[in-house]
C-alpha cells in the first residue's frame, strides 16, 4: 500500500462524515418535543459553537421561534425571530461582554409562564464572558489567555473560569429562577461533565475553593494583584462562589446529553469499515500534552503489526503548554507534527503512513485551520519541524509545507479526532 491522493481524500471524507454525524441536524429528533412542557411558552438560549444550528433546528421543528443565539464568527448566521450574536473565541472580547448583558436581561424578563430551553455546546466559556464586580474584561481576558496557554486540562481551566464569572457555575440558571430549564447538551469534553461544558452555566460546581486556589498557583496566576485581591474577597464572602449541588436552583433543571466525542468516533469507525479498512481497536483517549501524545501515538503504531489498509481512530482533547507566545498553532497541529517527527525518525520508509488530526469545530486554537494532514510522502525538514514544535509555531511550518487541513466552521463542537493510516 502507498499513500495516494485517494487515501488522503478518504481521511478527509471520514472526518466530514464523523462531524456531520454530530451535528444538530442529525441528532435532534421529534422525540425532543416529549421532553418539554406543553403548558409553558418555550424560549431558547443557545450558546456555543453549535448554537446557530441547534437553535435553527429547534425553530424548524416548530418547538420555539424566539430567543438568543451566541456563537463564534465562523458559525454565525442570522435566524429569523432570534437575536443572533457573534462573539470572540478562543479569547473573550467586548462583543461577548455585550452579549452577556443581553442574556442577563433576557433571563430577568422570564416569568413562571415561560420555560427556558438551554442549548449548550463547547466554546461557551469564551463566547459569553461576564466578569464579576471588581474584574474588568481586560483582566478576565488575561486570565483566560494564561489558563489556555498553561497546559492545564479543560476541567481545571473551567474551574477557575467559574469563579471569575457572574454567569458560570450555575449562576446563569440562578438568574432565570424560578423559571424551569431543560438543557440539551453537545459535549466537547472527555468525561461529559456538565460543569465543564460552557463552564456549567446551569450546573453545580464540584470544586472546592481551595482546589481553585491550587490551580491558580499551578498557572502562576496567584501572584497577580487583581487575581489575589479578588480571591481574597471571595474568601471572605462565600456567596461570591459558584453554586453547589444542594442549591434549590437545580431542582428546576432537566438535562439531556445528546452528542459527544464518541458520537463522531463511532461514525468514523463505520465509515472506514464500509471502505474495507481494518480498524484497530485502540481505546486510548486523547488527553495530555499534544506534542507528547503525538510521539506516543507514533510509538504505538510502530510497535503494532498491522494488516494492509489499517486504520486507528482516536478522540478526545489534548492541551498545549505555550513556551513561545509569538508562535502560532493549535493542539491538533502540534499533535500531527509531533507524530510526523517521530515517524520520520523511527519508522522512515518502513511502511507508508498518514495522519489526520483535527478539531470537530473546524478551528484549532487561534488559527483558521482545523488541524493538519501529514503523510509519509510529505517532504519535510525534520530539523525545522522540531524547531517549529519547540517554538509553538506549528501553523507556520505546516502552512509553508501545505499540510494544513482547513474546513471552515462545522456548526458543531465535539472535541478532536485523529485518524492514523498505516
Amino acid at each position: 500500500m502507498t499513500i495516494s491522493v485517494k487515501h488522503v481524500n478518504q481521511l478527509k471524507s471520514a472526518f466530514f462524515y464523523a462531524v456531520e454525524a454530530g451535528t444538530p441536524e442529525k441528532i435532534f429528533s421529534n422525540e425532543i418535543k416529549s421532553l418539554l412542557p406543553k403548558d409553558k411558552e418555550l424560549k431558547i438560549l443557545s450558546l456555543g459553537k453549535a448554537a446557530s444550528s441547534m437553535a435553527e433546528k429547534m425553530a424548524n421543528m416548530n418547538i420555539s421561534q424566539t430567543g438568543i443565539v451566541v456563537t463564534n464568527d465562523e458559525n454565525f448566521r442570522p435566524i429569523e425571530n432570534f437575536t443572533c450574536l457573534a462573539t470572540g473565541h478562543p479569547f473573550p472580547d467586548k462583543r461577548g461582554l455585550n452579549a452577556a448583558k443581553k442574556v442577563e436581561l433576557f433571563l430577568e424578563e422570564l416569568s413562571d409562564k415561560d420555560h427556558l430551553i438551554l442549548l449548550l455546546s463547547g466554546g461557551g466559556s469564551s463566547l459569553l464572558p461576564a466578569p464579576p464586580e471588581g474584574i474588568t474584561l481586560k483582566e478576565k481576558t488575561y486570565i483566560n489567555k494564561v489558563l489556555l496557554e498553561s497546559g492545564l486540562d479543560i476541567t481545571e481551566v473551567n474551574a477557575v473560569r467559574r469563579v471569575f464569572s457572574r454567569l458560570k457555575g450555575g449562576r446563569l440558571a440562578q438568574k432565570a429562577y424560578p423559571t424551569g430549564i431543560t438543557q440539551f447538551v453537545f459535549s466537547d469534553v472527555l468525561d461529559d461533565s456538565l460543569e465543564t461544558i460552557a463552564s456549567g452555566v446551569a450546573a453545580p460546581d464540584p470544586y472546592e475553593f481551595s482546589d481553585v486556589q491550587k490551580i491558580l498557583t499551578k498557572a502562576k496566576l496567584n501572584n497577580i494583584k487583581f487575581v489575589s485581591d479578588f480571591i481574597a474577597k471571595v474568601g471572605k464572602n462565600k456567596n461570591l462562589l459558584p453554586l453547589k449541588k444542594d442549591n434549590k436552583v437545580f431542582e428546576k433543571i432537566k438535562t439531556y446529553l445528546l452528542a459527544n466525542n464518541e458520537t463522531c468516533v463511532n461514525a468514523a469507525k463505520i465509515f472506514f469499515e464500509n471502505e474495507n479498512y481494518f480498524v484497530n481497536s485502540f481505546c486510548q483517549k486523547l488527553q495530555g500534552e499534544a506534542s507528547l501524545i503525538g510521539s506516543q501515538l507514533a510509538d504505538s503504531i510502530i510497535k503494532t503489526i498491522n494488516k494492509d489498509k489499517s486504520l486507528s481512530i482516536f478522540g478526545g482533547e489534548t492541551t498545549v503548554t505555550v513556551r513561545n507566545s509569538y508562535g502560532k498553532g493549535g493542539r491538533s497541529q502540534e499533535l500531527a507534527l509531533s507524530f510526523a517527527i517521530s515517524m520520520n525518525k523511527n519508522y522512515y520508509q518502513k511502511k507508508p503512513w498518514a495522519i489526520l488530526s483535527a478539531g470537530t469545530d473546524g478551528r484549532d486554537g487561534p488559527t483558521d485551520a482545523a488541524g493538519a494532514i501529514i503523510t509519509s510522502n510529505s517532504k519535510i525538514n525534520i530539523s525545522d519541524a522540531i524547531k517549529s514544535l519547540h517554538k509553538n509555531d506549528s501553523y507556520n511550518f505546516l502552512n509553508k509545507n501545505k499540510l494544513l487541513f482547513k474546513t471552515g466552521g462545522t456548526n458543531t463542537n465535539l472535541g478532536d479526532l485523529v485518524f492514523i493510516l498505516n
